[in-house]
């Protein structure tokens, strides 16, 4: 039981700091930027190559989802807002099975 609590409240904590760093995070075409502070890219492949993968773009379009333009977050990545989607959902699943499991684990 108490492995599953922390499997679930670390998918719980971690799906809540992507959603809240999507929404305080300033999204543009040009940079990200925290505060202010502008964020470095974070894709492996592209700084050693200069080339596009798969994944790049998500950032962007996890941040325009968190400021609530779902077209621009289309435009910058086709799967990135479903998979917004899908994060933003852990959060009332996750709470919903940690609530079960301190349920059925009572005496």
């Amino acid at each position: 039981m108490r492995r599953t609590l922390q499997a679930e409240s670390i998918i719980l904590g971690l799906s809540v700091l992507v959603l809240v760093l999507s929404s305080v995070m300033t999204p543009s075409d040009s940079v990200l930027t925290l505060f202010g502070w502008p964020v470095p890219p974070l894709c492996v492949w592209k700084n050693l190559t200069g080339l596009d993968c798969p994944g790049c773009g998500l950032t962007r379009s996890f941040t325009w989802m968190g400021h609530g333009d779902v077209v621009a977050a289309f435009a910058r990545h086709r799967v990135g807002p479903l998979l917004y989607l899908g994060v933003a959902l852990q959060l009332p699943l996750r709470v919903w099975r940690i609530h079960r499991t301190l349920k059925v684990g009572r005496p």
